[in-house]
């Protein structure tokens, strides 16, 4: 039959079970997997009325999806069903009572291998690197290690096909990993990074990467989706209970403590870590050194996140966080799944998270043919305390084999306090900050399986989060030419209340699936905000609105295969609600309502099972976000200020991107190309203004929008006989936008830049290997379509690894950085590493020095845009020596 005919009959079946009844039947279907979860084909299904009879009563084969189907009339009671093979080991079930109405009954199977010892013949294969079946990849990872690999994260980053980001992050032929599973539990969920930066390399014997990975169990079949697993096959006899710590002590007070403990019982499964250090590392994956704090944040979530109004103290580097990263670092965690009974399942993560960190930085900025401006020189010293705390509860409770429900509760508590003295052009002056952010978010998913190739889905999403902050600057410079009147004090807080629900019908065909929801979303948000003047107590500028959207949507996505093509076509429909209320009165309040179409589609057409070309497209319309609401001055910094010109109107887009990929695993040889394009139909514009004390930035959106394009290539080459791994990555961006400063008229601005890494890393010449890291970067700024700017920067890391004897391992590790070639001014640093390891491997000694560097622990980088250009001195983690211990439980 024609694939689409088939498609239009199986809607058609669709209807005609909306508006009738199934009469009665007795029928069986289920799906036989084997041990790794894969579908196993050609399996004989036999039913007999008895064990003792014989006679086989019904006889089915499965498919190649490891489905099969029995249909067995209606005056059985109890029977036999057997399921064999020449491969596995036979599986004799027996049921009882048997009573069946409309629905199949559901019975899935998992085969055990039947090994059998050859006395004649023997069959002697190498093994291969990598084996694929179906959507998962399987890695021999005895192929890939070398002795350097402490943890999981390690051995990931020689993995073919597996990028791990600079925040531990993973992708997988370029899609983001969603989860890392430990023997198929989701343990960490998008918090995955806690297993990969701790779980130790000598506890697990296997990996795999799964695609087309569906964490909801009733939909693995019947939806079709992009996310991709990574899993780890954890060692058996070693996981009843295992534990790896670390203590390192050194000079000058260094500290570097690290326990892990992992247990697994039939029951139950738990990973927990704790860590504290003052030399720079992060275990966890909440980096808040980061000036941006994003990783705070689940990527699925991100629309429940309030952005930050008030900046709170920057410690952006270009070089390892490691090196620059001052202060203690204190983290612990607890993540497990308990099997309360057989149809009960339950999941809790528990995350602290405390830092300090303080940080001294002189900046210069030179203002670049802007008229009446003053270049600025800053002395800063910033002192950040940081504290965090995450939970979340996950329940899982079968009903039965085709029906689920699953709920998830997250509470996140995070606050920080900050402390800047500052000398601004040679006037002092000090700021506080104080900021918090709460969570309280629960979500629920019911599903049912219609069948073996249908399924109902809904979930309910209920989220509240509150966003304070508070900033003190003495004397505020902004109020006052003189030194001694003006304090400020500025206020602000936001709170964001979200409500979602929606409802799914799924179904799958041999050659398409197809995806039919609707649902409703309601988003409301309350800003307030308030400065004064902290001698006077009198207010400067204050705001006080809200904010609200809603918007009953349709949607539908297919995915349908023809031959060497697929497509995956989608249309979510919206009618849209917006209100806006100034409660002040000071400005009008808006509304507005209007359809919304939002088409997207993924073409794909394969060359072979290794390459492929994919043409992707997309129309978004994103609603104004709370940074771009208010319209009275807030103050942002001790020297800065912003406004709005709020509007309703939302950010229209169009993106494209067409992509080149070869996968061939075979020979451990990878290969990606592609270019993108996106065009903004309109954008916020900043009218800056400029002088020796502050900037004071005004946002407003323009019709007139912007572009973007993007090229990328990278090439992933694993020697296997030699155990050598050579990456390579390039990517150019170019950019347009437009702004006015100081008055001036528009101002047409592009920016372009290239980036490109070359990473090289041996594994074959015995004692001695080697790794090296060459990145290179450039950016160039255009205003007015006239050159003004451009930065080229270089850095190589060079590593030299020695093993002269089976439990002796040296190390030793040379950075090189050029931040500007204009200036020419380098920067080296020197690590060494000397590593003992008793005979049984159970315990090893360490000598670790660091950081030892000619440049008396001071890093100047530089910073551009279209109208300045910065340079930043600040401290580094001075040189240290540490002696440490590892053992194993």
């Amino acid at each position: 039959m024609i694939p689409h005919i088939k498609f239009f009959s199986s809607l058609k079946c669709l209807v005609l079970f909306l508006f009738s009844f199934s009469s009665y039947t007795q029928e069986i279907k289920g799906k036989v997997k084997d041990d790794l979860d894969q579908p196993i084909a050609g399996i004989n299904v036999l039913v007999k009325r008895s064990s003792s009879d014989k006679t086989v009563f019904k006889y089915a084969v499965s498919d190649e999806k490891g489905n099969y189907s029995i249909s067995l009339g209606s005056e059985l009671d109890s029977f036999v069903i057997k399921f064999t093979s020449f491969v596995y080991k036979t599986k004799v079930i027996e049921i009882i009572e048997f009573s069946q109405k409309s629905d199949p009954y559901m019975l899935n199977v998992i085969l055990d291998t039947d090994l059998t010892k050859l006395e004649e013949v023997i069959v002697k294969s190498k093994k291969k690197h990598i084996e694929i079946k179906n959507d998962t990849t399987f890695y021999d990872i005895s192929k890939f290690r070398d002795g350097t690999e402490r943890v999981i994260e390690d051995l990931l980053k020689k993995l073919p096909g597996i990028k791990v980001k600079e925040d531990g992050k993973l992708t997988f032929k370029g899609k983001n990993v969603e989860s890392v599973l430990l023997d198929g539990d989701d343990l960490f969920d998008t918090n995955y990074t806690i297993g990969t930066k701790n779980i130790s390399i000598d506890m697990i014997d296997g990996l795999s990467a799964i695609e087309n990975f569906n964490k909801n169990p009733i939909l693995q079949g019947i939806e079709d989706t992009e996310a991709v697993a990574i899993n780890l096959k954890l060692k058996p006899g070693k996981t009843d209970f295992s534990n790896t710590t670390n203590i390192g002590l050194g000079v000058e007070r260094k500290t570097d403590i690290n326990t892990n403990l992992l247990g697994v019982s039939q029951k139950h499964k738990s990973f927990s870590t704790a860590s504290f250090n003052n030399i720079g590392k992060e275990y966890s994956p909440y980096n808040l050194f980061s000036s941006n704090n994003s990783s705070t944040v689940d990527s699925k979530d991100e629309k429940l996140h309030i952005a930050r109004i008030i900046q709170d103290g920057s410690f952006t580097s270009d070089i390892s966080e490691e090196r620059s990263r001052i202060g203690n670092n204190f983290f612990t965690s607890v993540n497990s799944i308990f099997n309360f009974t057989k149809k009960l399942k339950g999941k809790i993560n528990l995350d602290y998270k405390n830092d300090k960190f303080e940080q001294s930085i002189i900046n210069q900025t030179e203002y670049l043919n802007i008229n009446n401006t003053t270049d600025i020189f800053q002395r800063e010293f910033i002192e950040k305390k940081p504290d965090l705390f995450n939970a979340k509860l996950d329940l899982e409770y079968k009903f039965s084999e085709i029906e689920l429900l699953r709920s998830e509760t997250k509470v996140l508590n995070q606050d920080a306090n900050t402390l800047l003295h500052i000398d601004l052009n040679d006037f002092l002056q000090s700021s506080r900050g104080t900021f918090e952010n709460k969570q309280i978010l629960q979500k629920f998913n019911f599903t049912k399986r219609l069948n073996n190739n249908s399924a109902l889905s809904s979930d309910l999403l209920l989220n509240k989060t509150k966003l304070s902050q508070n900033l003190y600057t003495t004397p505020d410079l902004r109020f006052s030419d003189t030194l001694s009147i003006s304090h400020s004090n500025q206020l602000v807080e936001i709170e964001k209340s979200n409500v979602h629900f929606n409802a799914f019908y799924l179904q799958s065909g041999k050659d398409y699936n197809l995806k039919l929801g609707a649902g409703f979303t309601f988003e409301e948000t309350a800003m307030f905000s308030l400065l004064t003047y902290r001698n006077s107590d009198s207010t400067v500028s204050s705001n006080n609105l809200t904010y609200s959207n809603m918007y009953p949507w349709l949607d539908v996505s297919l995915f349908y295969k023809l031959n060497k093509w697929s497509f995956r076509p989608s249309l979510q429909t919206r009618y849209l609600f917006q209100e806006y209320a100034d409660l002040q009165g000071i400005s009008e309040d808006r509304k507005d309502e209007k359809y919304q179409f939002l088409p997207k589609i993924n073409i794909t057409y394969s060359f072979n099972k290794i390459s492929n070309i994919a043409l992707r497209a997309r129309y978004d319309e994103k609603q104004v976000s709370e940074d771009h609401l208010y319209e009275e001055v807030i103050f942002t910094s001790n020297r800065g200020a912003r406004k709005n010109t709020a509007t309703l109107a939302p950010l229209k887009s169009y993106d494209f991107e067409l992509q080149y990929n070869y996968n061939d695993f075979f020979n451990l040889f990878q290969f990606h190309t592609g270019i993108n394009y996106s065009l903004n139909k309109n954008n916020y514009y900043d009218n800056i203004e400029i002088n020796s004390l502050f900037t004071y930035n005004s946002i407003k959106m323009f019709d007139d929008g912007s572009k973007n394009f993007g090229a990328n290539a990278n090439i992933d080459k694993y020697v296997g006989f030699l155990k050598s791994n050579i990456k390579f990555n390039l990517s150019y961006n170019l950019g347009s936008y437009k702004n006015i400063i100081n008055d001036s008229e528009f101002r047409d601005n592009r920016i372009s830049s290239i980036l490109s890494d070359l990473n090289v890393k041996t594994g074959f010449l015995g004692i001695i290997n080697f790794e090296n890291n060459f990145r290179f970067r450039k950016s160039i700024f255009h205003a007015n379509l006239e050159r003004n700017i451009q930065s080229t920067a270089f850095q190589n890391s060079f590593k030299l690894y020695l093993k002269p004897h089976k439990q002796i391992r040296l190390s030793a590790n040379f950075d090189y950085y050029v931040p500007d070639l204009n200036n020419f001014q380098s920067f080296a640093f020197f690590d060494t590493s000397l590593t003992f390891t008793s005979k049984n491997g159970n315990i090893a000694y360490s000598i670790l020095s660091k950081n030892i560097t000619p440049n008396k622990s001071i890093f100047k980088r530089t910073e551009l845009n279209d109208y300045s250009f910065s340079t930043s001195s600040y401290r580094l983690q001075q040189p240290y020596l540490l002696f440490s211990v590892n053992f194993k439980l």
